[in-house]
C-alpha cells in the first residue's frame, strides 16, 4: 500500500505513460504520411511523364529522333511499328492506345492479346500453366507489376526480339480465335435442337 504512493513510482510511471503517448503520435503520423506518399509520388511521375513523352513526340515528329537502345548502339527501334503492322494485320485484331502512356495494345474481339509499352517491352497475358512453360524456356520473363498472374513480359533488345514478339502475340490470337469457333460451335449445336 506505501509502494503507490512512492513518488519516483509515480514519476516512473508518468514518463512511461509519455512515452507511450509520444510514441502513439509518432506511429500515427507516420501511418498519415505513408499513406499520402503514393498519391503524391504518383501524380509527380505522371506530371513528369506527360512532359518527357510530349518531348520526345515532339522531337521525333520534327528531327526524325528515335531512341537508342540501353545498350549504346544505333540500331533504330521500329518495334512498335513492326508488331502493330503484323499483329493488327490479323483478322478480327484491332490495336488501339495503351491507356497507361505510349503504348498500343491489340484485341481479339473483348479479348486482350497483349500491349506494347512503346519500342521497350511486350506484356502478355496466358493461362499461368503456358507462362509457365514459356519462362522456363526463356521466351519470356515474370510480368514484374504482376508476379503471381498469368502475365509475361518480353523486352525489345534486337530485331530478333520483335519476331519472338509476333510470335508470342500469335500464340495468344490462336488460343484467341479457337475458343470462338468452339463457342460459335456450341452455340449452332444449341440452335439446332
Amino acid at each position: 500500500m506505501y509502494e503507490s504512493w512512492d513518488p519516483q513510482l509515480w514519476r516512473q510511471r508518468r514518463e512511461d505513460l509519455e512515452r507511450e503517448a509520444a510514441n502513439a503520435r509518432l506511429a500515427k503520423a507516420l501511418r498519415r504520411s505513408r499513406a499520402k506518399r503514393p498519391a503524391a509520388l504518383r501524380w509527380e511521375l505522371e506530371r513528369h511523364y506527360g512532359r518527357v513523352s510530349k518531348l520526345a513526340r515532339n522531337l521525333r515528329a520534327r528531327h526524325g529522333i528515335r531512341p537508342r537502345n540501353g545498350k549504346g548502339d544505333d540500331m533504330p527501334y521500329e518495334a512498335a511499328e513492326k508488331v502493330r503492322s503484323v499483329v493488327g494485320g490479323w483478322p478480327g485484331v484491332t490495336v488501339e492506345p495503351h491507356a497507361r502512356g505510349a503504348g498500343l495494345r491489340f484485341h481479339y474481339g473483348r479479348i486482350e492479346l497483349g500491349h506494347l509499352h512503346g519500342d521497350s517491352f511486350a506484356d502478355l497475358p496466358f493461362p499461368k500453366r503456358v507462362r509457365d512453360g514459356l519462362i522456363s524456356a526463356g521466351l519470356a520473363s515474370v510480368h514484374t507489376p504482376l508476379p503471381n498472374s498469368g502475365w509475361v513480359r518480353r523486352k525489345v533488345e534486337s530485331p530478333q526480339d520483335v519476331e519472338e514478339i509476333v510470335e508470342l502475340f500469335r500464340l495468344n490470337y490462336e488460343r484467341a480465335r479457337d475458343r470462338d469457333e468452339r463457342r460459335d460451335l456450341r452455340a449452332k449445336a444449341e440452335t439446332q435442337r
